[in-house]
């Protein structure tokens, strides 16, 4: 394991002193009802869905040693303009747990490997919202044969009032939540999972695309407490 002064010196190199948690331990959330174990290893997950595009950066980095976790499966998914999850698209989430799988539809789901500097990226849509839930998006992190991160990135309200205004999300007639109304959010420090370094590609054209960086720190050792995958009650 790196020293402490040795760690930060990794950190200033990779420029990860300049992103949130800087080298700390991410927070855990729950997994949700629609998490699915499909191989889906793909940048670009938007297939057909309408609204924002947005492109994200995600650095994995060890905790304890600010290094790179190489070959990290991570894993992401959330909800399309109107609220909808594919794969679950005649269900409503309303629950903790895992719900059964009503349709083959994958849009918005997607994996990625880890490269040497433990970067991925991902193509997708800005998530909308549905009724007990601020904005969010699914991750998921594996390690070999362990998963050892659970969690759910979010945005600034001021960019989900932003986005609400714009087409399609203006259809929705769901109800938002803002960040601190959100139990999940308060409950599991999802202060620490906002998206802080995101920007527009044209500040004069929001619709045409954001750009978003988080770093994750992760134990690799770990086993997450939060996935349950297939659990159906306590």
């Amino acid at each position: 394991m790196l020293q402490t002064s040795l760690a930060s010196d990794y950190c200033a190199k990779f420029g990860r002193h300049l992103l949130q948690h800087q080298c700390e331990l991410t927070p855990e959330a729950i997994e949700g009802p629609y998490y699915l174990p499909l191989d889906l290893v793909r940048k670009d997950i938007r297939e057909d869905r309408q609204g924002v595009p947005l492109t994200l950066k995600i650095l994995l980095t060890n905790a304890r040693t600010c290094e790179p976790l190489v070959n990290v499966s991570f894993d992401i998914w959330h909800c399309d303009a109107l609220g909808v999850y594919s794969s679950y698209v005649n269900a409503i989430p309303n629950s903790d747990y895992h719900e059964p799988r009503t349709d083959n539809i994958t849009f918005l789901r997607g994996r990625q490997y880890t490269n040497q500097n433990g970067i991925i990226r991902f193509k997708t849509i800005y998530p909308g919202w549905y009724g007990g839930r601020a904005t969010h998006i699914h991750m998921q992190s594996h390690y070999g044969d362990r998963t050892i991160h659970t969690g759910q990135l979010y945005f600034h309200d001021t960019i989900n009032n932003i986005m609400a205004r714009l087409l399609p999300y203006n259809m929705s007639d769901m109800p938002r939540m803002k960040n601190e109304e959100d139990s999940e959010f308060m409950e599991n420090k999802g202060v620490d999972t906002i998206i802080n370094y995101i920007k527009p590609v044209d500040i004069k054209r929001i619709h045409k695309g954001l750009k978003g960086t988080i770093h994750i720190g992760l134990n690799p050792k770990a086993k997450s407490k939060f996935a349950y995958y297939g659990r159906t009650s306590k």
